[in-house]
């Protein structure tokens, strides 16, 4: 009877699980890179015809849930429109050791917020 690692499909399988497996290892052993980044606070107060308005702080209980390096929350307007927007964004340098963040559209519905339009915007 052939050993068991006799066949040259399964031997070749077996080189790249190991192969993989020993990546894995690698890749989740080594240092993190953390780009340097600017504090959330130097975003333009004025970014096209919308001029910041109010700027708020991120409130205890939510960032000790949340755990973000850096938060920013401001209320947006356009002048003569009546049109406004909140703005809130939170920054976080890993998503390592249970760091990660959600989607908004999961808290943001249960706030005083109402309805949400959701779009995509290059900045």
């Amino acid at each position: 009877m052939p050993g068991f690692f006799s066949t040259p499909g399964l031997a070749t399988f077996s080189a790249l699980i190991a192969i993989q497996g020993a990546a894995g290892f690698y890749l989740n052993a080594r240092n993190e890179y953390v780009p340097q980044a600017k504090p959330l606070a130097e975003f333009p107060t004025t970014v096209e015809y919308w001029t910041m308005a109010k700027e708020y702080q991120t409130e205890a209980e939510v960032q000790a849930v949340l755990k973000a390096d850096d938060t920013l929350s401001r209320l947006y307007t356009k002048a003569g429109s009546g049109q406004g927007v909140y703005f809130w964004i939170a920054y976080f340098q890993s998503q390592r050791a249970g760091r990660a963040p959600h989607s908004p559209k999961n808290c943001h519905p249960t706030t005083h917020f109402g309805r949400l339009e959701w779009w995509k915007r290059r900045c």
